[in-house]
C-alpha cells in the first residue's frame, strides 16, 4: 500500500506521512526529512502548534510502526497509516521549515512550549514546538499545503521536473490533505512501475480529480443537523453533527 520511490543511503531523502483517518476523514499530512548528516527531521503543521523536531535513526530503515514510536505525541498524538518514500536532497526544505519557525517563534501571538528543547540546524537556531499557529489557514495555508512548498524547495531524485509538475497542480488546486495524497500517491506508484514516468505524466490531472467525491445526506432533529459525507477515500465516510 506504501508508494516506495527508491530510498537513498547517502542522505537527504523525505517521507510523506499521511494520516488519512484524521480530520474527520480529510486526513492530515506531514513530513520527515533528511539532513545530510544521516538525522532526521520531523516536521508538523497544525492550528495548534507547528514542530520540526531532530530525529536521530541509525539504520535508515524506517517503517511505520518505528515512525510512530518516534513521534508518538511530538506533538501528534494519532498514528500515520501511509507513507511515501521520496528519494533526493531535501535539505533546503529543512531550511526552510527552520526559517518558518524562527520567524514565528519571534511573533507575539504565537509562544514557545515550556518543554520545548532547541536543535542546531547550521547556523539557525531551530525551537521545535511553538503553538499557536498564526499562520495556519484551512484554505490557504493547511497541513498539506505547507509540506507540498517544503518538498518544492528540495531536489527530487530523478525526474525532479516532473515530481515538481505534479505537485504545484496538486498545491494550487486542491486543498484537501487526502486527496493530494491519493493523487501523488497514485503517480508515484506508476511512475515508478514499468509504465515509467512518461506514461505517469500523461494523465496526472486525473488522479487528483477521481480521487475525492461527494455524496450529501443531511438529517434535521430538532436542534441537530447530522451531515454525513460518503468519500471513495479508502471507502470511508465522514459525519458532522451541528447544534442550532
Amino acid at each position: 500500500n506504501n508508494a516506495v520511490n527508491g530510498y537513498d543511503h547517502s542522505g537527504e531523502d523525505a517521507i510523506w506521512l499521511q494520516d488519512t483517518n484524521a480530520a474527520h476523514g480529510f486526513g492530515h499530512t506531514s513530513l520527515l526529512l533528511e539532513d545530510g548528516k544521516g538525522d532526521w527531521w520531523y516536521f508538523y503543521w497544525g492550528d495548534k502548534c507547528v514542530a520540526l523536531i531532530k530525529i536521530k535513526n541509525n539504520d535508515n530503515n524506517y517503517t511505520l510502526q518505528i515512525i510512530n514510536n518516534k513521534i508518538k505525541g511530538k506533538p501528534y498524538r494519532s498514528n500515520y497509516n501511509y507513507f511515501i518514500k521520496l528519494k533526493g536532497n531535501f535539505e533546503k526544505s529543512i531550511s526552510y521549515l527552520d526559517k518558518i519557525l524562527k520567524k514565528l517563534s519571534g511573533t507575539k501571538s504565537s509562544k514557545i512550549l515550556p518543554q520545548s528543547l532547541t536543535w542546531s540546524y547550521g547556523n539557525i537556531f531551530s525551537v521545535p514546538y511553538i503553538y499557536p499557529n498564526p499562520r495556519y489557514s484551512l484554505a490557504l495555508n493547511n497541513c498539506v499545503q505547507v509540506s507540498v512548498d517544503a518538498l518544492l524547495k528540495g531536489t527530487f531524485v530523478p525526474n525532479d521536473k516532473q515530481y515538481k509538475k505534479i505537485l504545484k497542480y496538486a498545491r494550487n488546486g486542491h486543498i484537501i490533505p487526502n486527496l493530494i495524497f491519493c493523487g501523488f500517491q497514485k503517480f508515484v506508484n506508476i511512475s515508478n512501475s514499468p509504465y515509467g514516468i512518461n506514461y505517469a505524466m500523461k494523465n496526472y490531472k486525473s488522479y487528483f480529480n477521481y480521487s475525492f467525491k461527494f455524496f450529501y445526506k443531511i438529517h434535521i432533529f430538532k436542534r441537530k443537523i447530522s451531515i454525513t459525507i460518503k468519500t471513495n477515500f479508502y471507502n470511508k465516510n465522514i459525519k458532522f453533527d451541528y447544534y442550532i
